[in-house]
């Protein structure tokens, strides 16, 4: 917003408000206030209009006056004419008429310097309320009210002289309230050049908020400041009301610190619980700064951290976790290498375990060595008695994963780095899981370092897995019991102590035994090779002994990130089809099923990595194995399916196809998508493969292109697509229930966020066709809004009942409502909706029975009984119970919605309140409509109507 010359004073002024506005919504948004209104008149005389603030009880109006030039003192006739628009009569007019809810504060924000006239000067106490703006000395003052109006005499000031619509008591009163703000900072009307009120908004932006931090790194201080000042201008030409998440829309900044989700695939049926060693590693943990635990590919590093950060977390611990490799398939396998995201997922953590460490001086929204450092101390400071443990498992990754994602800039994965500066207080633990190598020289290089190494398996623990695994019963099952001994003998001494090995011998073993009925396992585990330390020499071992097909399918499957089935790879390879079922049989131990998919993918990242680095050696091209899934992708529509849609960008990009990429997401590539149900992060990641691809092509125009692709993406999610339900119904009406059921998982994973899936998972039930609802209950809660939580948490509820059982939901209700005195009644009134679908009348009488809720609530339940015994044709029933809702109740509203279950018109018509005297018009000292006596009002008309509607002639 350059500098404009030649604008007048009340343009000015617009400029100095719309800068201050923006100011004060992002310290708004700092200190998370309820609401801001800006530029908006609540009555007639409304003089505070230019911005009121709702920080929990207190309120605060502000009005704006400016000068470019502080030349101008504050001035007797400022309040004795209305030259300023703040004629004494009219601010105290305009506090007493705000009634029985005036602002705890009204506050004359300007330039105005304090005047030299002792006549005025003497009337100004110096105030000790707390400047506007945070770091800027302006000066305060309150009227000396006593020396205005004394108690014994006339005003000193004609317009109170004048007044005969109020008292000095009022005056007195509206007095305390005022607070005089002189010498506010000035302006330049340029963040680029910016002037004292521009730097304190920059100030607040970066150092308080966040901006140009990761994960907002890429937004300049004074972008941001930008878009503040115009969503200013915007809220004070509608005269709109923001909340917090509206400034965060208006920042287009990322509120989640960079995270992604984690996950670590342990599957507890699997698990070797190795207590002695969990024990010495726990105690090293506990007494040290920095513990380095190191073992070779399919040691167990994982497990055994994942394992004990959790029985940590039991005994009262803090601890946050970061995975740089999660498992084959992982979507979000780029970002967890990045640094940013390291301490992003950290710090996000720490946070969700404790949300009062979110206070602090510190940006609220960025994550990074310093905020990591800071929160890690507080988190002590207030618990002394709990340590606080950060585990970062798979170091050894990174260098391998930055080899295969050219989008990722190498400066930005420095973790071990970042890691090995850290200076964590006394009580805090640095957990690394990883290989040994030279790239963990900085973290044992510190004094406070511990190296930990991952003992082999004993041979108890081998058995164990083998029991675990499924072996010992297929043994009795085949009558080869007798050979339990010597196999699991073999098995350990082939596996030397390695879990990941003795775990694939496993799965051959048990394919051998339930594919061909073998009659010598121990023979055929015995003839695996010793792999010496390296599970590669397993891997070359297997594919020496495979068939043609079978290296065809293992070199496909090296290749993606998804799960292919036995009829799916026979359509992208059909002149080896009779072939691929042998194949898959062969390559079992090293393939998991993918139950959400019902094909297999690799099971271990070392496998993958295998066939990379063997066809690399051998000169093969990524395009000679990848371009006949990539046909097969194709024919499947790129929109229609959802492992096209995902999966079909990084396979043109790992094959070089990258013009097809380029012209694959074409100008219509975001209303597609979402037309067709594909989540946020889906779009969002493969325009940034296509962003990547468009400049390493240097193709100006595809970038130009992708770029505005990313920007509407925003304003789709964050300003246009708000209404979730709406969009789902949309959906359902176009393709179904159960495709939008089916868009709500992928790979087994959630798609949505926790709220959206709940909502949609509620549309999908309530259409007939089962949702997700284990998968998304599961998922971290997000923080709720202080408006429009209701439908999220009815979903959540629909939910719970699903998974849990109308008893158990219904025993949880009762004790919320014997806990909550003042329920919110939309929310309380559909989960007693949701209730009585699932458990009948029954279950809202059980409801009623049991709590201890107070005379309006029980009317709001037995008026959901009636409306559930009306529904079910019980009318008799239905009238009585409405009728005792009316009876016990006050409510107007209730008392005309049980006029429709058959309630007593006698006893409804004692509930119509006096339609006379509900104010409800707009004018001289209402601008806008009061929610509460509208209501009042409808349901009043409706119960005369019903009642006694010869009165309506009288109301007209």
């Amino acid at each position: 917003m350059p500098k404009t010359a030649g604008l007048g004073a009340a343009h000015e002024g617009y400029f100095y408000q719309d800068l201050a506005t923006a100011y004060f919504l992002a310290e708004g948004l700092v200190r998370q206030v309820e609401r801001i209104t800006v530029d908006r008149k609540e009555y007639e005389g409304d003089l505070f209009d230019d911005l009121t603030v709702h920080d929990g009880s207190r309120i605060v109006r502000r009005q704006f006056k400016y000068r470019e030039h502080v030349d101008r003192e504050l001035q007797a006739k400022d309040f004795t004419t209305r030259i300023s628009r703040l004629r004494i009569d009219d601010v105290v007019r305009c506090y007493k008429r705000a009634g029985d809810s005036p602002a705890d504060e009204y506050r004359i924000c300007t330039r105005w310097t304090k005047p030299e006239d002792t006549d005025l000067a003497d009337l100004l106490a110096p105030s000790e309320a707390a400047p506007s703006f945070n770091g800027y000395q302006s000066r305060l003052f309150r009227l000396r009210a006593e020396l205005i109006w004394p108690s014994n005499g006339e005003p000193i000031w004609g317009p109170l002289r004048d007044s005969e619509d109020f008292s000095r008591a009022d005056f007195l009163a509206f007095a305390e309230r005022l607070v005089i703000e002189l010498e506010c900072p000035g302006m330049s009307q340029d963040p680029f050049n910016p002037g004292p009120l521009e730097n304190l908004l920059l100030h607040v932006l970066k150092e308080r908020i966040g901006v140009g931090r990761w994960p907002n790194q890429d937004l300049r201080g004074e972008d941001a400041a930008l878009r503040l000042i115009v969503r200013a201008t915007d809220a004070r030409t509608h005269s709109e009301t923001l909340a917090c998440r509206d400034i965060e829309t208006a920042l287009h900044i990322s509120t989640d610190f960079g995270r992604v989700a984690q996950q670590f695939p342990l599957d507890r049926r699997q698990l070797v619980s190795r207590e002695v060693f969990r024990a010495s590693l726990r105690e090293r943990i506990l007494s040290n700064r920095i513990v380095v635990l190191t073992g070779h590919p399919g040691s167990g590093k994982s497990w055994t951290l994942t394992d004990l950060a959790e029985r940590l977390v039991n005994e009262g611990h803090l601890v946050a976790r970061h995975y740089c490799f999660l498992e084959p398939g992982d979507p979000e396998v780029a970002k967890r290498i990045i640094t940013g995201t390291l301490f992003g997922n950290l710090v996000a953590e720490i946070l969700d375990v404790d949300t009062s460490l979110r206070a602090g001086d510190r940006p609220m929204y960025s994550a990074g060595a310093e905020e990591l450092q800071s929160i890690v101390a507080s988190a002590l400071e207030a618990d002394a008695g709990r340590r606080v443990v950060l585990i970062v498992d798979g170091l050894d990754h990174i260098a391998r994963v930055l080899r295969e994602t050219p989008e990722v800039a190498p400066q930005d994965t420095s973790i071990v780095e970042e890691l090995a500066l850290l200076d964590l207080p006394e009580g805090a633990c640095l957990v690394i899981g990883s290989q040994p190598g030279s790239h963990l020289e900085p973290l044992l290089a510190s004094g406070h370092s511990r190296l930990v190494e991952l003992p082999p398996w004993t041979r108890e623990e081998t058995e164990e897995l083998a029991q675990r695994l499924g072996v010992v019963e297929a043994l009795q099952t085949s009558g080869l019991e007798g050979t339990q001994a010597d196999l699991v003998a073999s098995l350990h001494e082939r596996s030397e102590g390695n879990p990941l090995y003795a775990t694939v011998l496993s799965r051959q073993v048990l394919a051998e035994l339930t594919g061909k009925g073998a009659t010598d396992p121990v023979s055929l585990v015995r003839q695996a090779p010793a792999i010496q330390g390296e599970i590669s020499n397993y891997y070359d071992y297997l594919l020496r002994n495979a068939s043609g097909e079978a290296r065809v399918v293992a070199d496909l499957l090296g290749h993606i990130d998804f799960g292919l089935s036995e009829n799916e790879l026979q359509e992208i390879f059909p002149n080896i089809a009779a072939h691929i079922p042998q194949a898959l049989v062969h390559l079992s131990s090293v393939l998991a099923r993918v139950s959400a998919q019902g094909g297999v993918r690799i099971y271990h990242e070392s496998f993958r990595r295998f066939i990379v680095e063997r066809r690399q050696a051998g000169g093969h091209r990524p395009r000679d194995i990848l371009d006949p899934v990539i046909g097969w992708l194709s024919t499947r529509g790129f929109y229609e399916d959802a492992r096209a849609y995902r999966f079909l960008p990084p396979c043109l990009r790992r094959a070089g196809h990258k013009a097809d990429l380029l012209d694959l997401i074409s100008r219509d590539f975001v209303s597609k998508s979402v037309e067709q149900g594909h989540p946020r992060a889906a779009i969002r990641n493969n325009l940034a493969i296509g962003i990547d691809v468009a400049a390493e092509e240097r193709s100006w125009q595809s970038l130009a292109r992708l770029t505005e692709l990313r920007r509407s993406l925003h304003t789709c999610f964050e300003e246009k697509l708000l209404d979730f339900d709406l969009y789902g119904r949309a959906y359902m009406s176009l393709f179904g229930a159960h495709s939008l059921a089916e868009r709500l998982l992928f790979d087994g994973r959630p798609t949505m966020d926790r709220n959206q899936g709940l909502l949609l998972c509620s549309l999908c039930d309530d259409a007939g066709v089962a949702p997700p609802w284990q998968e998304y209950l599961i998922l971290r809660k997000e923080a709720q809004e202080r408006e429009g939580w209701e439908p999220y948490a009815l979903a959540e509820f629909h939910g719970a009942l699903r998974v849990q059982g109308v008893e158990k939901m219904g025993e949880r209700l009762v004790g919320w409502l014997n806990n909550v005195p003042e329920p919110s009644v939309r929310y309380l009134r559909g989960m007693l909706e949701r209730l009585g679908r699932a458990g009948g009348q029954k279950a809202i009488e059980a409801v009623l029975e049991a709590t201890n809720a107070s005379d309006e609530v029980r009317a709001l339940i037995k008026a959901e009984l009636a409306r559930a015994h009306h529904a079910a044709g019980d009318r008799e029933r239905a009238e009585g119970i409405a009728t005792e809702a009316v009876q016990q109740s006050k409510l107007s509203e209730l008392a005309f919605e049980c006029l429709g279950f058959g309630a007593e018109p006698g006893d409804v018509a004692k509930r119509c309140p006096d339609l006379g005297h509900l104010n409800i018009s707009l004018g001289a000292n209402a601008y806008h409509a009061d929610e509460a006596p509208v209501r009042a009002w409808v349901a009043g008309v409706g119960i005369v109507a019903a009642t006694k509607p010869g009165q309506l002639t009288a109301l007209r």
